[in-house]
């Protein structure tokens, strides 16, 4: 049984090498084919994605540590993570475990309360930013202003706590839907990724 299942954009489009990698990784009900228009739009521009489908259902800790094994077992170069919702916070936390290996990390939508308590099959985590996450990570906070489902001052906390940059897009939901706010994305991942 695979916790991690790696698919990658490049075998979908073409058979080219990028140098350039970023892992993305899905929330906790998402899908790992979406934000399609998004991880085309960077492989088109030299990037390789490596999008993970991640079992939500067991320990956070123990996801963590496997996405961590598996970057460390196939990149030899640094590698960006990306993540939406609940990926975010695992991107954060998986910076926190291997940080020379992890070049930045894009959270769009980021999950995180004050506590925000996970239900897995066998109990409840408490999460709580400042014990999950180092304070010294590369990262970059992209928002939806218009997301129902976490306010901005959630993505707010995080961007105050790891003193990173924040980025708003207008007009799109949660999981980042549409095509035109995955374009901008784009352009703000382009424009980050080697500050």
């Amino acid at each position: 049984r695979y916790m991690v299942f790696p698919q990658k954009e490049s075998e979908k489009l073409q058979n080219i090498k990028n140098k350039l990698n970023i892992i993305y990784l899905p929330g906790h009900s998402s899908r790992f084919d979406e934000l399609i228009h998004l991880k085309r739009g960077l492989y088109k521009e030299g990037i390789n994605i490596e999008s993970l489908n991640i079992d939500y259902n067991l320990p956070f800790k123990d996801i963590a540590e496997e996405i961590s094994k598996y970057i460390s077992k196939n990149y030899k170069e640094k590698v960006c993570l990306m993540g939406l919702s609940f990926g975010a916070v695992m991107a954060l936390k998986v910076a926190s475990l291997i940080p020379k290996k992890i070049n930045r990390v894009f959270a769009i939508n980021p999950f995180f309360e004050r506590k925000t308590v996970l239900k897995t099959k066998k109990n409840y985590e408490n999460i709580n930013i400042s014990d999950f996450c180092d304070k010294n990570i590369k990262a970059h906070v992209i928002y939806s202003s218009k997301d129902k489902r976490i306010k901005p001052r959630n993505s707010k906390k995080i961007q105050s706590f790891l003193s990173c940059g924040i980025s708003r897009i207008d007009g799109s939901n949660h999981t980042i839907s549409d095509q035109d706010s995955q374009q901008i994305i784009k352009k703000i991942i382009l424009s980050k990724w080697k500050r």
